[in-house]
């Protein structure tokens, strides 16, 4: 378990007002649900637009079918995250695995009440997530900190 993969796809304990919270890698299946959640906003931000505007619904249909199909890129992701809108969730995602009780909201209230002296710790939280997520956890990957496995099939 010497190599920084391997590490970086163990939880990373913060403390963030006084409580401990195990940051857990994002999985592909995180991943996609930020990529959901990112086409989801861009369809809707075109729906508004369109309520500002006379436009033809078979029109509307048709550009909402291809909004719905362009790819979004990992670069894309990776901003995405990183936007004040995008980040409560991706956090929410990160402490579920080893906070169950924590709810979306509750994500959204913790970000939005940081004191300054919790700063540091969101900045490190921030490079934290950064570094966890350069080699995505799959599914079911084991990370427990105390396994001498470097993975699957490991001697």
């Amino acid at each position: 378990m010497s190599d920084a993969a391997t590490l970086a796809k163990q939880p990373i304990e913060i403390t963030l007002q006084g409580k401990a919270w195990k940051i857990t890698p994002l999985t592909l299946r995180d991943i996609g649900k930020v990529e959901s959640r990112m086409r989801s906003q861009k369809l809707a931000v075109y729906m508004d637009a369109c309520k500002l505007t006379e436009v033809d619904p078979q029109e509307k249909a048709r550009r909402v079918n291809h909004l719905a199909g362009i790819p979004i890129t990992q670069d894309e992701i990776v901003e995405g995250m990183q936007q004040p809108s995008m980040f409560p969730y991706v956090i929410f995602l990160a402490l579920s695995p080893k906070h169950p009780e924590l709810t979306e909201d509750g994500a959204t209230e913790l970000i939005s009440s940081l004191q300054e002296t919790d700063l540091e710790a969101m900045q490190t939280l921030a490079q934290s997530m950064s570094a966890m997520n350069s080699g995505v956890a799959t599914e079911g990957e084991e990370s427990d900190p105390t396994s001498p496995s470097d993975g699957p099939g490991s001697p």
